[in-house]
């Protein structure tokens, strides 16, 4: 087995996302960290499997009877041939699980330690940043985590993000304190912290629920106590939070101070599951009614809510289809009420960042050469009505040591209710790989009110990266949003506005030792504006970052050190 993913593809093939820019902080950190700390497939229970984000139900509902009838995956391979996941998939966890036997995660004790700093130099003025986290754990059991971080525009210290958690024998329940997310069903009732918008790829139009979990972001979450257990086969979930409190810790004296909630109780059998779901910010609560079934080849999904602040409905019903290996369809139906307001929804959307005002369908279909998908919604409460369509091709092939991976994007977007209503975007992308050495090459242009384009050629070697780019967008609705590389677990997605080039280099490097792991970052960049009626500054910046991580085992344990 070998598909040549990359880890920037497996991570948009296992979120559902179509390319780098659909992506966020707090998503792109939690792979990062299963990245560096892998989800062990073979031993992992149903709640640590669902809390990792990593698979869908009907895939670990497919490993977990795997594993019962069988016993351990041996390889990646075996992975691939069960129903469910295929070779792309297999390939994929690869970068973020590992099939490392029986081993006694338990008896071991490890930490993390993250220290980040940079620099800006913009018009005369320089400015600081920096961020740090640290984490001591006993997998599976028990955790500590605290992060923070200061923003060039910050005067004051913010105690970030913290929270502690422990977990009973076996995993069957977990308590929480601190900063959590809930995640339940599709997103409508629950669903704090990032949610993917649009329906770019069919893996977009399901939500893979997590229920309660530590956050290990900069990004916000909920602060409050959780938890959650299993009682034969309802799994039952309730947290509370004080909306309000985060931002008062971070200086925010104005913020106001509520109390919120969020009730979970899902009912799994063999191949789906059924589950109700309540949650509200000091008043009368959002209900929701999610479902899941499915076999081999198909499943149906879905949930129905009813606001009661608002009193109005939302509801949305997917499926998902797989006629032969390696293709798949999806298709949704959507409804989401003018007068639904509740501020925890997270369910899969077309129109800003909220769950309201939207009714609609989607369709995509996916190959090993491509995707195509199309949205149509409207608003209710108005009757203005879109189009979304999207077109994505690419294929890897080999010509003696090298691999070509050529790509090509388009996208086609209506809104009548838009001062622009038309968009058009085309993008190429032109890969090629020697070994340790790589060359990317990007053109991106876009017709709004103009037409504005970007340039990009970008050289790798053994983790260092060497990017050169050039873009011309006189027209804010025309802004170009291109993927940068970064620090381990940083992201960053910059709007190009303006005229001008800029100049990156950037490297990760990692030094392994018997009982410790290093890590090393390092980014410079300089941007330069042309004179234009764009008026921007040049600025210089740089970015250092050092994460050491050890592992201490103890005595009766046969797990090996880091």
């Amino acid at each position: 087995m070998n598909c040549l993913i990359t880890l920037m593809e497996a991570i948009l093939l296992l979120c559902g996302a179509g390319s780098e820019e659909e992506l966020d902080e707090s998503l792109f950190e939690r792979f990062e960290r299963y990245s560096s700390h892998p989800l062990h497939l073979n031993t992992a229970g149903r709640r640590a499997l669902m809390e990792s984000g990593l698979l869908s139900e009907y895939q670990i509902a497919v490993l977990l009877e795997q594993r019962q009838r069988a016993g351990t995956l041996r390889s990646y391979t075996e992975l691939a041939l069960l129903d469910g996941f295929g070779e792309r998939t297999a390939e994929a966890l690869q970068f973020f699980t590992t099939l490392e036997g029986e081993a006694q995660r338990s008896k071991e004790l490890r930490g993390e330690t993250l220290l980040r700093g940079s620099l800006r130099i913009r018009d005369g003025t320089i400015q600081g940043a920096g961020g740090t986290k640290m984490q001591i754990e006993i997998p599976e059991r028990a955790a500590l985590f605290w992060g923070s971080r200061f923003s060039y525009a910050d005067t004051k210290f913010s105690p970030g993000t913290f929270n502690a958690e422990y977990r009973g024998k076996n995993g069957r329940w977990n308590l929480l304190a601190g900063d959590f997310h809930a995640r339940f069903g599709q997103g409508l009732c629950a669903w704090s912290g990032f949610s993917l918008s649009g329906f770019s790829s069919t893996g977009a139009f399901q939500r893979k629920a997590q229920g309660l979990t530590a956050s290990h972001s900069f990004s916000e979450a909920l602060r409050g106590l959780a938890a959650s257990g299993d009682v034969g086969p309802v799994t039952l979930s309730g947290g509370l939070h004080v909306t309000g409190l985060r931002e008062r810790m971070e200086g925010k004296t104005d913020a106001r101070i509520g109390l919120g909630y969020c009730l979970n109780a899902t009912y799994r059998w063999r191949w789906g599951h059924a589950g109700l779901s309540a949650a509200g910010r000091g008043s009368a609560p959002t209900l929701a009614a999610d479902w899941r079934m499915g076999a081999k080849g198909w499943a149906w999904l879905g949930e129905l809510a009813w606001d009661f602040p608002g009193k109005d409905i939302a509801a949305l019903t997917t499926l998902l289809w797989r006629p032969l290996y390696g293709i798949e369809a999806a298709m949704n139906l959507r409804y989401y009420g003018p007068e639904f307001r509740n501020p925890d929804a997270g369910a899969p959307r077309a129109i800003g960042s909220a769950n309201r005002d939207e009714a609609g369908g989607a369709i995509a279909l996916s190959s090993p050469w491509g995707t195509v998908s199309y949205s149509i919604f409207t608003k209710p409460s108005s009757g203005g009505i879109g189009h979304k369509a999207i077109l994505q091709a690419g294929h890897s092939w080999h010509s003696g040591p090298l691999e070509w991976s050529p790509s090509l994007r388009s996208l086609l977007s209506w809104r009548s209710w838009s001062g622009t209503p038309l968009r058009a975007e085309i993008r190429g992308d032109l890969g090629v790989h020697y070994e340790k050495a790589a060359l990317n090459l990007r053109y991106h242009t876009v017709f709004c009110r103009e037409r504005s384009w970007l340039w990009y050629a970008e050289a790798g070697y053994s983790g260092a990266w060497l990017r050169f780019t050039l873009f011309k967008v006189d027209q804010w609705d025309d802004r170009i949003y291109v993927y940068e590389r970064d620090l381990s677990g940083a992201f960053s997605v910059p709007a190009s506005y303006g005229r001008g080039w800029s100049l990156s280099l950037s490297t990760n490097q990692t030094i392994r030792g018997r009982h410790l792991r290093q890590r090393i970052g390092f980014k410079a960049s300089y941007i330069h504006y042309f004179p234009s009626e764009v008026k921007r500054s040049s600025a210089f910046e740089g970015k250092v970052q050092y994460i050491i991580d050890w592992g201490w085992r103890f005595p009766s344990s046969s797990r090996g050190n880091l």
